[in-house]
Parts: structure tokens; C-alpha cells; sequence
């Protein structure tokens, strides 16, 4: 059986946590077992210290309040554990950790429970408390089902609580329908994403030294490309070519918190010259964005997967595509600027020459080999430190 009810954990500093939670109960109730996403604080409270305190509650305003916002209730300290108890709730349940399995996006925490406390008589739920519960469960996944859904259920659970509600129960469910009227609008709970292959003529400045490094030119091609599609999941997985790469960084973004199933429909062989990592790790974050609602920039998708590092060819050529030129990064830049952006020609053609095996440098072996290169003359200086040194590289009117 799942109860609802209330957990809390303490933090860093001994900062206290307050999370609504559904643990599984044991038949005599001596064992709990909780299940918080890995990236819930909840999750990392338990996994630091091993101890909380669940709380069974007839304050539904509490537990609304808690499952989207921030509640500050009076607080006692726990007995047994090192864990606080709220004082208004009506059973309290001071627990400690006995296992933990991690062998999925929500870990299975195995809690006994080493104290118990009753507080104070329990109320009971009427039929207002149970739609306060539901209209709360519904808040915390605006960003997964559609608007059109959550407004009609929530209109059939306002019913519900205008006939047998009290006050407390009109202003929870008051503060849930608020909450999710500000929400951002629901999101598709699926998305296919297709991104080029990036071609590199080569950098300005690969050496140490100098006012920025690297730098280069660069096109964008249609094909080979990478394409995926990405949809709302159970767990976070993936499937088709690279896809180790794909699930990677889709945990980069989150995947743990937000589950995502990744299908890599087609990709060119990695670390082959066609910057196939920066556009995947572009394409599973932009794909994951688009689920969540969300709007954010290239360059902020690119620092979520950390591409862009040295040459930003490839994520400018992510949202821009065409004939590029970066300027190199400096000190103060993490992705290096657009110098030059140029239409290519529809007729024009690119004749690539690969080695039949075989794959190019990546990894640690591929920063190595970057720090050991010379310096730079000072013509790759001017060219990296003057943007106007590229004037002649003015588009003509047809972008040709």
C-alpha cells in the first residue's frame, strides 16, 4: 500500500527539507520504502545521512503547498534520528536507512522505522481533502500532460471541494490552480530533431598564447546528419548508433529528473571530422528542452553538454548553418563569437575523403595532443584579434 504524507531530510548546514512522498508501507509498518528521483533533495539527503522522518497529515493545505512551493512549518527535533518532526502533523515516523537501490532513475531507499509518535488525533479525509491531493499530483506534472487535460480534471476536483470543502481546503486548492495557471504551457510528449554534419577548414590560433585560441572557419552540410527523436518516459534510455553518446547526454540535461527515451534514427561514425558529438549533444538537448516547455538558447544548450569548447563552429552551425568564422575564445568568453556567417550555394557540392578505418582523436588523448602544439605567428594573431580583417567575406545580395 502507498501512503501519502510528508518527509522530511536534512542537508548541507542542516538545512531542512519538506517534500510530499508516497512511500510503499510494510504490512506491520515497521518498514517504509521511499522513492525520490535521483535528483530530488530528498534523494541526496537520504544518501548523505541515511535518516528522515515521514509524516502522516490531514492538512492538505500543507501538503499542496509542499509538492510546489515552500512551507514553514513549526518543527520539532526527532528523538531517535537526526531529523525534525512537524508539529502539527498527526503521526510521525522516525526512520533510518537500511538499503538502497539505484538501479533506476528513482531509487528504492529501505527505511525501518525506529520510532514512532502520534501527535494528535487524525481527522479523516472528506471528499475536498482527496481532490486537494489529486489537484496537487496534477500541479507537479504540468510540464508532462497536456493543459487542456489538467484544466478539465482540475474543474471536475473544483466541484469536489466547493461542495465539502472547508477554508483550508478552498485555499490550497486556490494556491494549486494559481500555480498552475502561471505554469509554462504543456509541452509535446514527443519531438524529432535533425541537425547537419560540420565541416572544419582548419583553426586560427590552435596554439598556447595570444588574445583569443582556436578560432577557424567551417561549414554546415544537410548530409550525413544526425537525427533523433525524443520522447516523455518511464527511465531514461536510448537506442540506435551512438547511443551511449546519446544517453550520456541526455543525463547531462537532467535525464534523471525528467526521463526521456532517445532514438538516434541516423549519425556518421563519431570522432570522423563531422563534429557528430556537438551535434548530437545539441540535438538531445534541444529535444529535451522542447519536452520540458523550455526556450533556452543554443549557447546555453551547448554549455549543458559541454560542446563548444574549443571551436564553436559547430553550435553556431547548430542554429545558423552555413559558411562560419569564429573568432577564437578569450578569457572572459566560454564559446567563442560569430565573426562571419555566409549562405552556401544550393549547386554547390562537398567531396569528403575519409580513411576506410579508423577514427580521429577524442577525449584526453585529443586535449593532449592540443596543448602540444606550437604557437601561432603573429598573421594568426591579426586575423584572430581584428574581425574587420575578414571584410572581404561581405555576402552579396543573393548570399552567394
Amino acid at each position: 500500500m502507498i501512503l501519502e504524507g510528508i518527509v522530511t531530510t536534512v542537508g548541507e548546514g542542516g538545512r531542512v527539507n519538506i517534500s510530499p512522498m508516497g512511500p510503499s508501507l510494510g504490512a506491520d509498518l515497521s518498514t517504509l520504502i521511499l522513492r525520490p528521483f535521483k535528483s530530488s533533495q530528498t534523494y541526496k539527503n537520504l544518501k548523505a545521512h541515511g535518516e528522515g522522518v515521514f509524516h502522516v497529515t490531514d492538512d492538505v493545505e500543507m501538503l499542496a503547498r509542499s509538492a510546489v512551493g515552500e512551507v514553514t512549518p513549526e518543527l520539532k527535533r526527532a528523538r531517535e534520528v537526526n531529523g525534525w518532526i512537524i508539529a502539527s502533523a498527526c503521526r510521525a515516523f522516525e526512520l533510518r536507512v537500511r538499503s538502497v537501490d539505484e538501479t533506476s532513475d528513482r531509487a528504492s531507499f529501505v527505511a525501518d522505522v525506529v520510532r514512532e509518535e502520534t501527535l494528535r488525533e487524525f481527522l479523516g479525509f472528506n471528499r475536498a481533502k482527496h481532490a486537494v491531493l489529486e489537484a496537487a499530483i496534477l500541479a507537479t506534472r504540468v510540464h508532462l500532460l497536456p493543459r487542456a487535460e489538467i484544466l478539465e480534471k482540475l474543474e471536475d476536483l473544483a466541484v469536489l471541494v466547493q461542495k465539502t470543502g472547508g477554508s483550508p481546503e478552498e485555499r490550497a486548492f486556490a494556491y494549486l490552480r494559481a500555480y498552475i495557471a502561471q505554469a509554462p504551457r504543456s509541452a509535446p510528449r514527443s519531438v524529432r530533431v535533425r541537425a547537419g554534419s560540420r565541416l572544419h577548414f582548419g583553426l586560427i590560433w590552435p596554439g598556447e598564447g595570444g588574445p583569443r585560441r582556436f578560432g577557424g572557419a567551417g561549414a554546415m552540410v544537410q548530409d550525413p546528419g544526425v537525427e533523433i527523436e525524443a520522447a516523455i518516459a518511464e527511465t531514461t534510455c536510448a537506442d540506435g548508433p551512438l547511443a551511449d553518446r546519446a544517453l550520456a547526454f541526455a543525463r547531462a540535461c537532467g535525464g534523471e529528473r525528467f526521463p526521456v527515451s532517445i532514438r538516434v534514427l541516423s549519425a556518421p561514425p563519431g570522432h570522423s571530422g563531422l563534429g557528430t558529438g556537438t551535434q548530437l549533444g545539441l540535438a538531445v538537448a534541444r529535444s529535451i528542452s522542447v519536452l520540458r516547455g523550455e526556450s533556452p538558447s543554443v549557447d546555453e544548450i551547448a554549455q549543458r553538454v559541454e560542446r563548444g569548447r574549443r571551436s564553436a563552429i559547430g553550435v553556431h552551425g547548430f542554429r545558423l548553418g552555413g559558411f562560419l568564422v569564429d573568432g577564437g575564445r578569450s578569457e572572459s568568453s566560454r564559446l567563442a563569437p560569430l565573426l562571419i556567417r555566409l549562405e552556401v550555394p544550393e549547386n554547390w557540392r562537398f567531396v569528403l575523403a575519409a580513411p576506410a578505418s579508423g577514427t580521429g582523436l577524442s577525449g584526453a588523448e585529443e586535449e593532449a595532443t592540443f596543448h602540444r602544439l606550437d604557437v601561432a605567428d603573429q598573421g594568426a594573431a591579426r586575423l584572430s584579434a581584428m574581425p574587420s580583417s575578414w571584410g572581404w567575406l561581405r555576402p552579396s545580395p543573393r548570399g552567394t
